[in-house]
């Protein structure tokens, strides 16, 4: 995500929380930026509307939740799967418009649509003859 920086959405602001001495998970994330705003997605594994957070705190989109954890006593061969909780901030630009923002969880992904502003949006010039 390093060229996010220079993308309206702006880098990440923060990473992880370990709230409660719990694991704390990081889920993957990508903004896609196109001709009418960003486009946010991140992979949620086991995250559930009910334990999922989203918030825009002044120039910042939060996102925040849990992963249950697993039962004890399991014996993986491979595991990439993370569990905890996790906060994940992003600095949003000032050309999106915070009031129109989407949110869709679908199959363990989230995706958010923010949309540009109007003013900020590319448009037209019609181009008279006289």
């Amino acid at each position: 995500m390093d060229k996010s920086t220079c993308t309206p959405c702006g880098g990440e602001v923060a990473v992880a929380t370990n709230a409660k001495n719990r694991a704390v998970f990081r889920p993957r994330i990508e903004i896609l930026s196109q001709a009418d705003g960003e486009l946010l997605r991140a992979e949620l594994p086991g995250v559930t509307r009910e334990s999922l957070e989203l918030q825009v705190e002044g120039d910042q989109l939060v996102l925040r939740g849990s992963v249950p954890s697993e039962p004890e006593g399991r014996s993986y061969l491979l595991r990439e799967y993370g569990s905890g909780d996790f906060e994940r901030r992003f600095k949003i630009g000032e050309e999106l418009d915070t009031a129109n923002i989407s949110a869709e969880l679908v199959d363990g992904v989230l995706t958010l649509r923010l949309p540009k502003k109007a003013e900020a949006k590319p448009r037209k010039i019609e181009i008279r003859s006289c």
